[in-house]
């Protein structure tokens, strides 16, 4: 029963992974890639991974693979879904509303039901 599964998509691929579940990657045409020979630590969260990296990180070591820049995208996307999800609109990015607080939760059953220009 997967609560939180993440897919990234890119012109190469497909990798999926959540905290349930083994990274899966496959290659543009669908094919099932081995994820350990392209680094992938066995059996390790890739959430830990990246906290790891950030503690390795504060300790004096090398910056992370993935910065707080690199994650802008991500969170104008997180702020819009989110207030999608609690709202029942479609929001426009970049997303108004920046007094949400992230939190894990399942909201099942929810889905955008007007539009609203955000």
């Amino acid at each position: 029963n997967e609560i939180f599964t993440v897919d990234v998509i890119g012109s190469e691929g497909v990798l999926r992974t959540g905290f349930n579940r083994d990274v899966e990657i496959r290659d543009k045409q669908g094919a099932l890639l081995d994820a350990a020979a392209l680094g992938v630590p066995a059996r390790e969260s890739p959430f830990k991974a990246a906290y790891d990296e950030i503690v390795r990180y504060l300790r004096g070591g090398e910056a992370p693979q993935c910065t707080s820049r690199d994650c802008m995208p991500s969170y104008e996307l997180a702020f819009g879904i989110l207030e999608s999800a609690l709202s029942g609109c479609r929001i426009a990015l970049p997303c108004r509303n920046r007094d949400r607080r992230f939190y894990a939760f399942r909201m099942p059953g929810l889905r955008p039901t007007t539009e609203r220009n955000n």
